[in-house]
């Protein structure tokens, strides 16, 4: 039950983000991952700095906020845009681990079919269970697929970027 519970809980988010599909360029990655940084590097300063706010967080937010409005950006477009990115480099690891899973299919059916315990109609379902998850999972990945063109350029800055905010790395990545 959990295996289709899960199922389920990518086909409705996959029907969500396709609603909120946020079109990249490389140019748009590349602007958003600058403006990332330098809003990392604002949300350090204030922290840095705390005990000169009354109220850190939202002065923080209103500094964000007016520096993204500086470069193009409104707030709201902004964070949907990183969550798309992640989303795309989430889609992204999911179809190499899918292609892996792929291509492991035929031992895993051999191995149901060489189960004396089970009969035949439960063999097919088993099968029938585990393409169907490849099925939706394939089309969860799909949906952020136009994408990936002008994510792969950037995939390493991303990750560097992740170092970076987490303070694993002390300087942002070089675009």
């Amino acid at each position: 039950m959990k295996f289709f519970s899960t199922l389920f809980i990518y086909f409705l988010i996959a029907c969500s983000i396709h609603a909120q599909r946020v079109p990249l360029t490389p140019e748009k990655v590349k602007n958003w991952i600058e403006n990332r940084i330098k809003s990392h590097d604002l949300q350090m300063e204030y922290e840095a700095n705390e005990d000169k706010y009354d109220e850190v967080i939202k002065s923080y937010f209103e500094a964000r906020n007016e520096m993204l409005a500086s470069n193009g950006w409104e707030s709201s477009d902004f964070d949907a845009t990183g969550e798309w990115i992640y989303g795309v480099v989430n889609s992204i690891e999911a179809q190499e681990e899918l292609d892996e899973e792929k291509a492991m299919q035929k031992e895993q059916f051999a191995e149901f079919d060489a189960l004396e315990q089970v009969n035949d109609e439960q063999k097919e379902q088993m099968k029938t269970a585990l393409q169907s998850s490849v099925v939706q999972r394939q089309e969860f990945i799909d949906v952020f697929k136009p994408d990936w063109a002008a994510i792969k350029p950037y995939l390493n800055a991303l990750e560097q970027l992740d170092d970076y905010i987490a303070g694993s790395r002390t300087t942002p990545p070089s675009l």
